[in-house]
């Protein structure tokens, strides 16, 4: 607290805190909903398939009670490449005022990716605010037909598997079963 006194031509004023110091304060949301804090935040998003794309919700808020200014994001670090700014926040904030934007990720190969989305900004405290980006590149779902001979249903057969199924449900044939043979047939009786 600082005690000041002010004199006007009217008098003179004498208290405390008679000055507000307007400041700017970044504060950020990702995903959309959640409260991240400044260097220890990070964006997970799972995995997707190399060639596909998945959008990533981002809102900055200005909670100060002055303009936030010079605000300029970028991505930076190992795999900055596989995630991109598809819209950026505004380059002013006013007092209260939010912005969304929207992060990207498209993975060109497998494994893990990991960047730094970075916010520069006129926050005395918090310049740059940063969040970690997290996320996979991972072999897409393929439907593929087994090469293996499938598992038999009971009670469907086809004609390739109709012997083959009466030897698994019923044994061998009895020794006395034989193919009749009509060259060696004899006509009596």
């Amino acid at each position: 607290m600082v005690d000041v006194a002010v004199t006007t031509a009217v008098g003179t004023s004498t208290g405390t805190n008679l000055f507000t110091y307007t400041a700017p304060d970044i504060a950020l949301e990702a995903p959309t909903g959640t409260a991240v804090t400044n260097g220890s935040g990070t964006l997970a998003d799972g995995s997707i398939a190399p060639g596909q794309t998945r959008d990533l919700n981002v809102i900055v808020h200005n909670t100060g009670n002055g303009d936030l200014t010079s605000i300029a994001a970028s991505i930076i670090g190992t795999d900055a490449g596989q995630f991109t700014l598809v819209s950026t926040p505004p380059a002013t904030l006013a007092a209260g005022a939010s912005a969304a934007f929207t992060i990207r990720f498209s993975p060109t190969s497998l494994g893990a990716k990991s960047a730094t989305l970075s916010i520069a900004s006129s926050d005395p405290n918090q310049n740059p605010f940063t969040l970690t980006l997290t996320s996979a590149g991972n072999p897409a779902l393929v439907s593929a037909i087994s090469a293996a001979k499938p598992p038999r249903t009971p009670g469907l057969l086809t004609p390739r598997s109709f012997p083959q199924a009466l030897m698994e449900e019923h044994g061998p044939p009895p020794r006395a079963a034989r193919r009749w043979n009509p060259s060696t047939a004899s006509g009596s009786g």
